[in-house]
């Protein structure tokens, strides 16, 4: 008998990078790109971001500061607005994250499945095979999504559809932390309650107001700890993230999932020296655990760094690590679907009932477990 177990994801910029969503070293570049292509003035007050970066190059001459990385620029800026009075206002430069960042987040299209090839054999891993998808999958395996698709032959081009949808019993529960402000897993989320008639949602814009801890079989813990496009609220990536009341209670609620996970997976973050911040999380919440049994880190090192530092720090749990993209992580999910054909007796009628969930079953052919 499977025993349950407390599965916490923590998602760094590497999970949403592979979707063009710039990550902290390429953010200023490409919204200067994206300032430059844009002919609307829609983002004319980018220009005051740019002004501001220009007047700390002077600081060159005496300090060594990277100007190309926004966490860097970010940080200097709400300092400087925490101890004098500033024109460009931290509201002002959350707007500039907000802006860029879902400029360049891919949007969800609905496909319209209506062509004979869809009768002939439909299957939703149509869907799902560029990167968003994948993350698609990702998600629907998370909140255990069994999708339920009528199929009618209407002519002998048309196909009519009825979806509806459910949560199945997960034998496990899964919890996120996410280091990143982009939405694409809220976004992903509202796609399967839309599209498929989700009947059952998940509470997480309550969890994230009230700072609840669910544990039963209904909710997905999601804690999005350098805040959220929507209800704008972020903050700079480096310091001063404890002075934001609103995300106080968002914070707790990642301490609770790493004091209680008995599975810790990152992917895509490569623990970088200057997150202080996120490593003390890390400690308090781990050294409270009792039944932690693996760290299992997926992330890009192209030197051999990003392991050095997992490992100085988790020296004393049982760590592995994977030198793997999000990409190759995610490539193997599938929709798993049963086809029914002649459905109540109608021999133009089918059903397909699927289910995402094998989630564990990649995370330990990827990890060489049995």
């Amino acid at each position: 008998m499977k025993t349950r177990e407390n599965i916490l994801y923590i998602l760094g910029a590497g999970f949403s990078a592979p979707l063009g969503i710039p990550v902290m070293r390429d953010f200023y570049q490409k919204s200067k790109d994206m300032y430059t292509d844009v002919f609307s003035g829609e983002y004319r007050y980018f220009n005051e971001v740019f002004k501001e970066v220009s007047r700390m190059s002077n600081v060159l001459n005496y300090m060594d500061a990277n100007l190309f990385n926004i966490e860097e620029i970010l940080s200097i800026i709400e300092m400087k607005s925490y101890v004098s009075k500033s024109k460009l206002t931290q509201e002002k430069f959350a707007n500039y994250i907000k802006d860029v960042i879902s400029f360049y987040t891919p949007e969800i299209k609905n496909i319209k499945y209506n062509s004979q090839n869809y009768w002939d054999g439909w299957d939703l891993n149509t869907i799902a095979n560029d990167n968003l998808g994948l993350i698609g999958k990702f998600v629907a395996n998370l909140i255990g999504l069994q999708i339920n698709i009528r199929m009618k032959k209407a002519t002998h081009k048309l196909v009519e559809l009825e979806f509806n949808s459910e949560i199945y019993d997960r034998i496990n529960i899964y919890s996120l932390i996410s280091l990143n402000y982009d939405m694409v897993v809220e976004n992903w989320l509202d796609h399967f309650y839309s599209r498929f008639n989700l009947k059952k949602k998940y509470p997480i814009k309550d969890q994230i107001k009230r700072g609840i801890r669910y544990y039963d079989d209904n909710s997905l813990c999601f804690a999005k700890i350098h805040g959220t496009l929507k209800p704008l609220n972020i903050v700079a990536p480096t310091w001063n993230k404890t002075q934001n009341e609103k995300l106080r209670k968002v914070w707790k609620m990642a301490f609770f999932s790493l004091r209680e996970a008995t599975q810790i997976r990152f992917i895509g973050y490569s623990l970088p020296e200057s997150d202080n911040h996120i490593k003390y999380l890390l400690i308090n919440g781990i050294m409270l655990s009792d039944n932690l049994k693996n760290i299992d880190v997926l992330c890009m090192d192209k030197d051999g760094s990003v392991e050095q530092r997992y490992r100085r720090l988790f020296k004393s749990r049982n760590l592995d690590f994977k030198n793997l993209s999000t990409e190759e992580y995610l490539s193997g999910l599938i929709f798993n679907a049963i086809k029914i054909d002649n459905y109540e007796g109608d021999n133009n009628a089918k059903l397909i009932n699927g289910q995402f969930h094998n989630l564990e079953e990649i995370h330990r052919r990827t990890f060489e477990r049995g």
